[in-house]
């Protein structure tokens, strides 16, 4: 009989941990001020590119779609503010800097450095419209980088911008399949000023899991390389597999990034997952060129543990 309590106690007091770790992540969690929804695994298809290894090229001027597997994780709800990128340029010290005053051959405002929603100006760093939650914009890879690492976050890599974006299915939008309108998303505003809107915009054109302006507004850069060798080698099946930094392919003028989701200048074609997808030197900034953070399960656990993130 008393085995039989010492077991019984044993196993009661076992009950909280078994409970905790079985515990289901929360839909929504805020760390460091920022907003992440919980995108869990799933399935998602990918247009993937047969491409020339000797030139870069399209080999048939469409897409293969495959489909892969992603493990748990967390994306940003909405594009990376200009109001962290500001902190991050005044306090970061950022070794990438120096990108962010290349000037935009497109910016028809001559008498500025930086982006449509940071400008560098005599007294350091101030938001162009500080009544605006505006997403940064003017990265390069490298800056785009090195301030999601500042933050706490990472990346988000191609496959998982995908599926956040599509789901597991086909749809061709991030809302479904249905042609957009300026109800939809910020599309076919010109490429010569900054149209660049809120990051809060457009709830209409919400991904399945409810991220915001994955179609047009600015281009995301990704984690990934641009690796001819790669896409070819794919068939599909894999988890989440990572584009390398590729080998030197003729013809080509250097190492790309890959960028997704269109711009505020883009048609609406380009907004479609089987065309808001390009390509920039990682050191390279461009007016429309932003980003979204990414967090692992397991980080956005030990932020919950240590009360540095909270569920919403």
């Amino acid at each position: 009989m008393k085995k039989l309590l010492r077991f019984a106690c044993a196993v009661l007091s076992m009950l909280p941990l078994a409970a905790h770790a079985a515990a289901p992540l929360p839909a929504e969690v805020e760390v460091n001020g920022v907003e992440f929804v919980l995108i869990p695994a799933g399935k998602v298809w990918v247009p993937v590119p047969h491409l020339d290894p000797k030139t870069g090229l399209n080999l048939d001027n469409g897409m293969r779609e495959l489909q892969f597997a992603t493990k748990s994780f967390y994306i940003a709800k909405y594009e990376a503010r200009a109001r962290d990128f500001l902190r991050f340029m005044s306090e970061g010290k950022p070794v990438h800097a120096a990108h962010y005053d290349a000037k935009d051959p497109e910016d028809d405002d001559s008498g500025s450095l930086g982006g449509c929603s940071v400008r560098r100006g005599a007294n350091g760093f101030t938001l162009v419209t500080p009544d605006r939650d505006l997403p940064a914009t003017h990265l390069s890879w490298d800056l785009a980088n090195e301030f999601s690492t500042w933050m706490g976050f990472r990346m988000p890599t191609e496959i998982e911008w995908v599926r956040a974006f599509r789901d597991d299915d086909k749809r061709r939008y991030p809302w479904g399949d249905e042609y957009p309108d300026d109800t939809y998303a910020s599309f076919q505003e010109g490429a010569t000023s900054c149209n660049v809107q809120p990051v809060d915009a457009f709830a209409k054109g919400a991904s399945p899991f409810g991220v915001r302006n994955m179609a047009g507004n600015i281009y995301e850069y990704v984690a990934d390389w641009e690796n001819v060798e790669h896409y070819n080698s794919l068939k599909g099946g894999e988890t989440n597999p990572v584009a390398r930094a590729p080998h030197e392919v003729p013809g080509d003028p250097g190492k790309f990034r890959v960028l997704r989701g269109g711009r505020w200048a883009s048609g609406p074609a380009a907004l479609s997952i089987y065309g808001n997808r390009t390509r920039r030197l990682p050191s390279s900034p461009f007016r429309c060129y932003g980003v979204r953070f990414a967090l692992d399960t397991a980080t956005v656990e030990r932020h919950l543990a240590a009360g540095t993130a909270r569920a919403r």
